[in-house]
């Protein structure tokens, strides 16, 4: 018990009386009064006479304990948090999300690759003067064109970045020359542009899909990150909760042992050998747990809080943790093959952190735009080639037959080359997919060496702690002996309250300070866990990211709807 409160205890005891008994022979007290004269006239007190045993309540106290809401209870195991959890944690729910518009990256990636069908359709109707050798030597004074132009076709891009554009045209003619007799020409067209320097090869075309592909990846492994971090989150949230748990009942046990010397003093002053004092000091010591009691029985509330915040539960009820600490089963540090056991550790860590497969992720990425910004640089150099075959009658099906006859045949062939002068915009993009690759081997570096760092950090907390239970354990017994050995002499009345309530605060002291090792050690455990990346396989955690199959169908995407199209006049 602290020294201060007992003077305040004893304080209050001495000038409890009532003041008007006091007034008469207390002398007034001034401002101005010497500390010494002020001692030398204070009148003589009879504690015995001044003490009372109803100085202090302690029932007032115990109602305030007992008065407690009527709650359900949720008796929940590690597992069933973990599971809920992994249901409803908001931050595992939004990097699922992360994760399927990176799906979405993939696909519009390909979709450089679509082909693309267009159709076309044109009337006119145009009447334009002649010129004057027409009309002298013509007699026409002005000429009369209807022609109604169809094409329709489809173009696109291969892997190879070869350009195609295929279509179909058919025009429809009547003029004043021709008399106005319909006249029909239809035409097959194939027109292909293939790079040979910028812009050629499949390595080159697919970079972007390449690259939607390890922006997945590392989606996928960000989630896993966010799974780690979370159900570490919440294991620890739940064993801060047994803790909790835990030093209330240590508080409980502290409480019973000042009412059990509560009860010695009050037998032993019953039968006249033991002063009142001895009481009171025993009721301050009751009064003392009380309020620790109920501060730890607060903390509980708040450590279950914060569990049921992780597990985004919405319930008012009490969460009863059924693990205890010393339950979880894992390959021990052995002290004499540490640095073996710390390296195997490490192994792990660089295997399995998902900010291993990140890092090397981000690299490749850097890479492939590294090496698409090179070939940015290169001039342009393309052949290009068409064929057209055609058929011209004045009926729209021998038109056609004249197509496939070849009654109209071309073909082109070419060459297009273009270079900038100082090509600075795709020299400037080099240099920076340069920077960024090498701020990514970098961060590679930096990332690997914490993982280190941590796992080092983690193992040495192990065992750290596990050597503090140990001896935690043994102070705690050795308090236990002083405890009851300190009761025998109160009930001897060779002792007093005070060293008695002393002593066994020094054992409330040991209880907690043990209950707080064991739970440091299991935390210790799973930050190593975590900082290995083995915590969710040895929870039995296998979830993979989620798939995407809310991908808008082909035919929903290109039909409008009332909120795809809204006109605006």
């Amino acid at each position: 018990m602290h020294a201060k409160l007992m003077a305040l205890a004893l304080i209050a005891a001495v000038w409890a009386a009532p003041l008007q008994a006091q007034e008469e022979e207390r002398p007034a007290l001034t401002l101005d009064l010497a500390y010494d004269e002020y001692f030398d006239n204070r009148p003589e007190l009879n504690l015995q006479e001044e003490i009372s045993l109803d100085l202090i309540d302690i029932d007032a106290i115990r109602a305030v304990l007992n008065a407690q809401r009527g709650r359900d209870i949720l008796r929940l195991s590690l597992e069933d948090c973990v599971r809920i959890a992994l249901e409803q944690n908001n931050d595992i729910l939004i990097a699922s999300y992360d994760t399927l518009g990176a799906d979405s990256g993939i696909d519009a990636a390909k979709g450089e690759f679509d082909p693309v069908w267009q159709s076309e359709f044109n009337f006119l109707d145009a009447a334009t003067s002649t010129s004057q050798q027409t009309r002298v030597f013509g007699n026409i004074s002005s000429v009369e064109t209807f022609r109604t132009t169809t094409s329709t076709g489809i173009s696109g891009k291969l892997h190879s970045g070869t350009l195609y554009d295929l279509s179909f045209l058919v025009n429809r003619e009547e003029t004043t020359f021709g008399r106005f007799v319909q006249d029909y020409d239809a035409t097959l067209r194939l027109t292909i542009t293939q790079p040979i320097l910028r812009g050629a090869g499949f390595h080159i075309n697919r970079v972007r899909i390449r690259q939607a592909e390890n922006t997945k990846k590392i989606s996928d492994a960000q989630f896993q990150l966010t799974l780690l971090n979370a159900v570490a989150d919440l294991v620890r949230a739940y064993w801060d909760h047994v803790g909790a748990i835990e030093t209330l009942n240590v508080q409980h046990a502290a409480l019973e042992n000042a009412d059990r010397l509560l009860e010695i003093q009050e037998t032993r002053n019953k039968i006249g050998m033991t002063a009142d004092i001895e009481v009171v000091q025993a009721q301050a010591g009751v009064i003392e747990r009380q309020g620790d009691f109920f501060a730890a029985r607060s903390r509980i509330e708040d450590a279950g809080d914060v569990l049921k915040q992780i597990m985004a539960l919405e319930t008012d009820a009490r969460i009863i943790p059924l693990n205890r600490p010393g339950e979880t089963e894992l390959p021990p540090l052995d002290p004499d093959s540490y640095k073996e056991s710390l390296d195997r550790s490490i192994e792990r860590a660089l295997e399995l952190r998902p900010e291993t497969k990140m890092t090397a992720l981000e690299i490749e990425n850097a890479r492939l735009e590294e090496m698409r910004a090179k070939n940015e640089m290169l001039p342009q150099l393309d052949v290009t080639g068409s064929y057209n075959q055609g058929g011209r009658n004045e009926f729209f099906g021998d038109s056609l037959s004249g197509l496939a006859d070849r009654q109209d045949d071309a073909y082109t062939i070419g060459f297009r080359f273009s270079v900038p002068i100082g090509n600075r915009t795709a020299r400037s993009n080099h240099r920076r997919s340069q920077a960024s690759r090498q701020a990514a081997q970098q961060r590679q570096h930096q990332t690997l060496q914490a993982l280190t760092f941590n796992v080092g950090r983690a193992a040495r907390s192990v065992m750290t702690n596990k050597v503090l239970v140990k001896s935690n354990e043994q102070s705690r017994l050795l308090q236990e002996v002083l405890v009851l050995a300190e009761e025998r002499k109160a009930e001897a009345g060779v002792t007093t309250s005070f060293q008695v309530l002393q002593i066994q605060e020094q054992l409330t002291a040991a209880f907690t300070q043990e209950v707080q090792a064991r739970i440091a050690h299991e935390k210790a455990l799973i930050d190593l866990q975590l900082a290995e990346g083995t915590l969710l396989d040895n929870l039995g955690i296998d979830i993979a990211p989620p798939e995407n199959d809310g991908v808008v169908g082909y035919w929903e995407s290109i039909l409008p709807t009332k909120e795809s199209y809204r006109p605006h006049w």
